[in-house]
């Protein structure tokens, strides 16, 4: 970061007494190390999360048990922010270890959201049932749902190499709340896992009639058949793209919006909502385990959604 005149920028976070105790090693004392916390969950905010790693860095190891699993949660999130998930879960992990503390709940649910992404639905569960554990009453309800759609894939006959299978449900694309964003994204998530093994991009992509590759011609066809199904039927269409999740949901909704604009330009009742953008799901403020989101995040998609839905045209 540089200043106009080209040199580096003042530090906005700057503080001699902090900064002195970067520059030292061993024990810090209670006071500045939870300052240093603090300081790392502002530079989290301000999108710096390299700074924030040095900060919770320095606080590890601290003899107070509570002020390191802080530390340590901090740490995570930072290496989350920087795409390092395994290190990230690894410093959630050592805060479980520990005796319990106010952050051992977040970093049950930190974990059980890593094990979800990486198909570990038994794991998951278990993170979830100790995170409800120590779930404050206002988070209940949220964490019931998780468990309730956790029984449901962990109990699907057949399932192959312990992943789960995907199930679409009916009335998945009849939802429009968040709650179907958050199995949308569930759904999403499994799907990539599953079409990777058996259905690998190839390096030279083949193109189909519906003007997506091979790997997501099936995909495109389905979306392609439903607009074209409502339109005919002088029916308003919005195909809404969530919050990108993983690079192959990218890619993937790349190649839908260019089929739908080369099948449906001209046609006024077809609305291609991109939120892909909307929300970075790595920013544990919004999405508290880098799938489902937080109130807050939902407010933001509200918003957007609805900007989109006020000024289209029917």
């Amino acid at each position: 970061m540089t200043d106009p005149s080209g040199g580096p920028a003042a530090d906005p976070l700057a503080d001699p007494r902090l900064d002195a105790a970067l520059r030292t090693q061993g024990p810090v004392d209670a006071a500045v190390a939870e300052r240093l916390i603090t300081r790392g969950r502002e530079r989290l905010d301000m999108g710096d999360a390299q700074g924030a790693l040095i900060d919770f860095r320095r606080v590890v190891g601290h003899t107070d048990p509570a002020i390191t699993s802080a530390a340590l949660l901090g740490y995570g999130d930072a290496l989350y922010r920087l795409d390092d998930e395994r290190q990230a879960a690894a410093a959630w992990e050592a805060i479980v270890r520990l005796r319990d503390n106010p952050s051992t709940y977040q970093a049950w649910r930190n974990l059980a959201g890593v094990r979800v992404r990486a198909g570990e639905l038994q794991s998951a569960t278990e993170a979830y049932r100790q995170a409800d554990r120590r779930a404050p009453a206002e988070d209940k309800a949220e964490i019931a749902a998780r468990l309730g759609w956790l029984a449901k894939e962990t109990g699907n006959a057949g399932a192959a190499n312990g992943e789960e299978k995907v199930h679409f449900r009916p009335n998945l694309a009849d939802r429009t709340k968040a709650g179907a964003l958050d199995a949308a994204a569930s759904v999403s998530s499994a799907l990539d896992r599953q079409l990777s093994r058996i259905a690998p991009e190839p390096s030279s992509p083949v193109i189909t009639r519906s003007g997506c590759s091979a790997r997501w011609s099936f995909y495109c066809g389905c979306v392609e058949a439903a607009v074209s199904y409502a339109s005919a039927r002088g029916k308003s269409v919005f195909i809404v793209t969530q919050p990108y999740i993983a690079p192959a949901h990218r890619r993937q909704q790349n190649e839908l919006a260019a089929m739908l604009r080369s099948r449906f330009a001209r046609d006024r009742r077809v609305h291609d909502v991109d939120l892909g953008e909307a929300i970075d799901l790595r920013d544990r403020t919004l999405a508290y385990d880098g799938m489902h989101l937080v109130a807050r995040g939902n407010a933001i998609l509200a918003e957007r959604l609805a900007k989109e839905l006020a000024s289209a045209e029917y």
